[in-house]
């Protein structure tokens, strides 16, 4: 193109309005990814047993108990809130050996599930799904009982090498709505097992 005088004109190419769009998205996503990475990482520890073969993140203000039964490889315990808090919301991981007649994890939970409402009468069965836990096939058993302190009772079961691993949360129906759901969620996600 040529102006009055003559001259050419060279058009300006586009500061690349695109361009700039992307790698401002791209830089909300890269702040918002570290802000979520750095917010787990302070609300959460790794837990890791070399010798029992797992590893889980849970919330860092929950005490680690190793062993605290028999049948218990690890028990994460919430600390007390106030000086009237009198439950203290756990998740423990315990293994047991597979009854012969129980032939699938499905088969397993029913049976744990039916065993739990038979002892404690205010039990009852919420929900009951398959699942994967750390690749394998599992279940999720939700369970609520009635008292002097409504509570939730959450069991995540698999079966590996003829036994059942279980992951059990037991808490307050209050503190499992407003924020022990999420925790064990983000606990049951970060689960890895080698056995």
């Amino acid at each position: 193109m040529v102006n009055r005088n003559g001259e050419g004109i060279v058009k300006d190419k586009p500061v690349g309005i695109f361009k700039i769009v992307l790698f401002s998205i791209l830089g909300v996503l890269l702040f918002a990814g570290l802000s979520v990475f750095v917010f787990l990482s302070i609300m959460f520890k790794n837990y890791r047993s070399f010798e029992d073969r797992f590893s889980l993140a849970y919330p860092s203000a929950w005490k680690v108990v190793v062993h605290p039964q028999p049948q218990a490889l690890v028990a994460f315990v919430s600390p007390q809130e106030t000086p009237l808090d009198i439950f203290l919301e756990n998740v423990a991981l315990t293994v047991n050996d597979v009854p012969a007649d129980a032939v699938s994890v499905e088969e397993y939970a029913r049976v744990a599930g039916l065993q739990m409402t038979e002892i404690f009468p205010n039990v009852k069965v919420i929900e009951s799904v398959a699942i994967k836990i750390s690749g394998r096939p599992g279940w999720k058993t939700v369970l609520s009982a009635e008292g002097d302190t409504p509570s939730v009772i959450v069991v995540y079961v698999f079966l590996s090498e003829k036994k059942a691993y279980s992951i059990t949360y037991i808490g307050a129906a209050g503190h499992y709505q407003k924020r022990d759901r999420w925790n064990l969620l983000y606990m049951m996600h970060t689960f890895k097992a080698t056995f």
